[in-house]
């Protein structure tokens, strides 16, 4: 029995709903460690929609580079879903401003430095709503979702 049968039986967490809401059945590129939960997406490494799930320790540059290698030129829509208290930390000269909302300086940062800047914001969030339920996922959830500009 998987942690994911254990703690969502046949549910889904947050992070999943918001996936499953925004792509539905396009297929996507899925980057991250939940086999479980991809096999419930249509999956092509090849698709120009790419889910990318940093839910391991990470610095600020290791979510920069994730980034770089995973938003190529045939990317046109993406899901970032980051665990923030897997952030180490910023290790980066990049000047991240502090904002009063827990994982709003982080979806800043992201926006400004790891995304490329044709794409546009299409929605973002920062919160916890399983409560720990799912505590193996991404929790808390820091997300953001993003389209190229010349869609």
């Amino acid at each position: 029995m998987t942690w994911r049968t254990v703690q969502l039986k046949d549910g889904t967490c947050d992070q999943d709903k918001i996936i499953l809401n925004i792509f539905g059945q396009r297929p996507v590129n899925f980057v991250g460690p939940d086999e479980e939960f991809k096999a419930m997406l249509t999956i092509d490494a090849n698709s120009n929609c790419l889910v990318l799930i940093i839910n391991h320790h990470v610095w600020f540059s290791d979510i920069v580079k994730l980034c770089a290698e995973h938003i190529t030129n045939n990317i046109n829509e993406v899901y970032i879903g980051i665990n923030r208290y897997y952030l180490l930390g910023n290790d980066t000269k990049n000047s991240i401003s502090s904002e009063s909302s827990a994982g709003a300086d982080i979806l800043s940062a992201v926006k400004q430095y790891a995304i490329p800047q044709d794409f546009n914001l299409v929605n973002q969030g920062t919160y916890d709503n399983d409560l720990g339920t799912a505590f193996n996922f991404v929790q808390p959830l820091t997300w953001i979702h993003c389209q190229r500009a010349s869609q």
